[in-house]
């Protein structure tokens, strides 16, 4: 039912959703903005958990990595759709991270992998929208116009190199200008500006207490589905982690994937609480 509900809310955004620079990620339930992404990557682990600890599962058989993958299909296709690239991303990565620890042979892992980079000339022609085509051109390309995709980066840079070792303070006045997206996308860069390397590297530690947790929580499940689900969410923040922190350094792609519990914007915060609440009554 969880399943069914997932991808009819995300089929239902793409219909109703509320339109924001050609994106289709939210829909209006009683004056209430609902980011359907969001909650869709909590919902597909537990689908994906679900289905690989199924009592007639023999997790180290091509059928079941086959099944995996097409539980994961349905509702990253949607989000591709939205578009929202990032979430489609974290989305693959708990796949991926829940088969492992389902026990899948690493040979039938290897050949969904290598089956999603032969359809990725279709997902360009078909799926990925224009402005995401050209954040990954300039991502690759070192000569991109500095005034065009590749303006967000340029200004975290910069950002993040006024901070120093120990910021240059935080007024609470308002924004960096001009640092597009600061509260969200580019909010590390902000922090290192504010509160320096230092800042910086504290965040990055408080978040790898709660990964290390998560995967404390699998290591001592009781159970398959609290192993495959608790080491899924682990995948997750470690997954928004790394891209977040490595689009504001140059060094991933921007995405618009954001820093967990530090980004603004609440369907991210309550979606990830709601994982973690999840792995946390499961004892």
């Amino acid at each position: 039912p969880l399943y069914g509900a997932n991808l009819l809310l995300l089929i239902a955004t793409l219909i109703f959703g509320q339109d924001s620079g050609g994106n289709s990620r939210a829909i209006a339930v009683f004056g209430i903005a609902i980011q359907s992404s969001e909650i869709a990557k909590i919902l597909t682990l537990v689908a994906l958990a679900t289905v690989l600890t199924r009592e007639s599962a023999e997790s180290d058989t091509l059928s079941n990595t086959l099944l995996g993958g097409l539980v994961v299909a349905p509702p990253f296709i949607l989000v591709v759709i939205q578009p929202d690239a990032g979430t489609a991303l974290i989305i693959i990565a708990a796949l991926f991270g829940g088969l492992l620890l389902s026990g899948a042979a690493t040979r039938w892992i290897a050949g969904l992998a290598a089956f999603g980079v032969l359809i990725l000339p279709l997902a360009w022609t078909f799926l990925i929208a224009d402005y995401q085509k050209e954040r990954l051109i300039a991502f690759i390309d070192p000569n991109a116009d500095p005034a065009g995709p590749k303006y967000q980066l340029e200004q975290a840079l910069v950002a993040i190199r006024s901070g120093g070792l120990f910021g240059i303070g935080f007024d609470g006045t308002g924004g960096i200008n001009p640092l597009p997206v600061q509260e969200s996308d580019f909010v590390f860069a902000a922090l290192v500006r504010a509160f320096g390397a230092v800042g910086g590297l504290f965040v990055i530690a408080l978040l790898a207490i709660l990964v290390g947790r998560l995967v404390w929580h699998a290591w001592t499940s009781p159970d398959e589905f609290g192993v495959i689900f608790a080491g899924g969410m682990a995948t997750v923040v470690l997954s928004q982690t790394l891209v977040n922190i490595g689009m504001n350094l140059g060094v991933a792609p921007i995405t618009g994937i954001t820093l967990p519990f530090v980004s603004y914007g609440g369907a991210s915060a309550i979606s990830l609480a709601f994982g973690l609440a999840l792995v946390q009554s499961h004892r």
